[in-house]
């Protein structure tokens, strides 16, 4: 079966030339396969950022014994020093106590985790700012899970964030709204957003995730976006994602099949009914195409473009920026189709721009890579820190000057600058979905999330 990749060749090269190259073997056995795809494979290096279960299957709640293994099975998957986010999935559960209980008991378990696993190591010559950059609630180092993100709908998050003894008073818990959009209930969504965001400000600290799941026809996300895009702070990251109901995946592959089918029999009848424009359609019935949406949002975001979005793999290059800032370590070589970002930055002329617009990206990318393999299981020592201060300066579009991010990392009087810049950063990103009728093994081995219900 074909499979459309994105319907704008120009976008798909460019995606493909910016990705990092990945650490794969160059050959794998087909038996090999399988180990790949569950991140076993003894040549492979890339770890997911997300790790996912849920707190409850639709019939029941977890018990303790079951949220331990749902962990313990998602921890297997990556090394004693990496880390990863983990994402717990509320899903349709409607008992609020309960659900509250049962994240409160994750949130043991992860606390547990970080006491059990705690190792000392020789501190870089960058610890001393660590605190002050990551602030109260970031997130710890030397342990595997470095967040807790509860995905949820709005009602779930509202009644959860109104209890006295709510999840959200747990450190590394954080907000991960999960958000239908049709098309006609664009306002209703605004409504909703403009209370939860009202809500989780009162927090301490507070960070959230949002992800907008959409099917054409699209709803007209602007006014969304334009809230959405004004709570940077409290608002990291957007991902937009094209969710089409199950059924009409498998409706699509059944006219597949039969197509195949029908095609077979008119073979051996010495017959062809090969039907060029029914293939295309079929081909576009079984794909997700990405430019779709993010050409959408271009239209619905004043001041993006689509070249602004770049292959969620380029972020690669900052795995050991971000150890050195206390922030974790991380795997973000994820598959350059996975996701396609867009960095919005704010400057002291410009709110909410593209980075691209300020900062040549593809150049800073490929000359920090040769850097990021020498960094790789060390710390980033002082000549060193100089070549990317270079780097940093070599790559700042003339007329729009950036904070001095790597002396303000160096002097710890500078900390709180560096996190006022870095908060300032907002996300918004393109996940390339893969559901029943558009699966790609390749990209799989390199997917930025993985599930307990995948591994088992």
């Amino acid at each position: 079966q074909e499979t459309l990749y994105c319907s704008d060749r120009s976008f798909f090269e460019r995606m493909r030339t910016l990705d990092t190259p990945p650490d794969l073997p160059s050959f794998v056995d087909v038996e090999e396969v399988e180990r790949m795809l569950h991140f076993r494979h003894p040549g492979q290096r890339h770890r997911p950022l997300l790790a996912s279960f849920s707190v409850y299957d639709g019939k029941a709640f977890m018990t303790d014994q079951q949220l331990h293994t749902q962990l313990k099975v998602l921890c297997s998957v990556y090394s004693s020093d990496a880390q990863f986010l983990l994402r717990v999935d509320a899903k349709l559960a409607m008992d609020m106590d309960i659900l509250n209980d049962r994240l409160h008991k994750v949130s043991q378990l992860i606390q547990s985790s970080r006491t059990a696993t705690h190792r000392s190591e020789s501190k870089s010559w960058l610890s001393s700012v660590s605190a002050a950059l990551v602030g109260d609630k970031g997130p710890a180092m030397r342990i595997p899970c470095a967040a807790m993100l509860l995905q949820a709908s709005y009602e779930r998050l509202m009644l959860l964030a109104r209890r006295e003894d709510t999840i959200f008073l747990e450190p590394l818990v954080y907000p991960a709204l999960k958000m239908y959009i049709k098309r006609g209930e664009e306002e209703e969504a605004v409504s909703q957003l403009e209370k939860l965001i009202a809500t989780m400000d009162e927090f301490t600290s507070m960070r959230m995730l949002v992800t907008l799941l959409i099917e054409p026809p699209f709803a007209d996300v602007t006014a969304v976006m334009e809230l959405l895009r004004r709570h940077a702070r409290l608002v990291r990251a957007v991902v937009i994602s094209i969710q089409r109901p199950l059924k009409n995946a498998v409706a699509a592959l059944k006219r597949r099949v039969e197509y195949e089918e029908a095609l077979d029999a008119d073979d051996g009848r010495g017959e062809s009914a090969k039907d060029e424009a029914l293939e295309q359609r079929l081909t576009e019935q079984l794909s997700v195409d990405p430019v779709a949406v993010v050409r959408h949002l271009e239209r619905c975001m004043e001041g993006v473009g689509l070249d602004d979005f770049l292959p969620a793999s380029m972020t690669s290059v900052l795995e050991p920026l971000l150890k050195e800032m206390g922030y974790g370590k991380f795997s973000l070589d994820a598959a350059p189709f996975c996701a396609f970002v867009c960095p919005l930055v704010t400057t002291q002329s410009q709110q909410s721009v593209p980075l691209t617009r300020v900062f040549n990206v593809e150049r800073f990318c490929e000359k920090m890579r040769p850097l990021a393999q020498n960094f790789a299981g060390g710390s980033i020592g002082w000549m060193q820190a100089r070549s990317v201060k270079k780097i940093f300066q070599s790559c700042a579009v003339e007329g729009h000057p950036l904070p001095d991010i790597v002396s303000m990392m160096t002097q710890k009087q500078h900390a709180e600058t560096t996190r006022n810049f870095i908060d300032s950063i907002q996300f918004i990103a393109v996940h390339n979905n893969m559901d029943l009728g558009a699966m790609d093994s390749t990209r799989r081995c390199r997917c930025a999330s993985i599930t307990t219900s995948f591994l088992s």
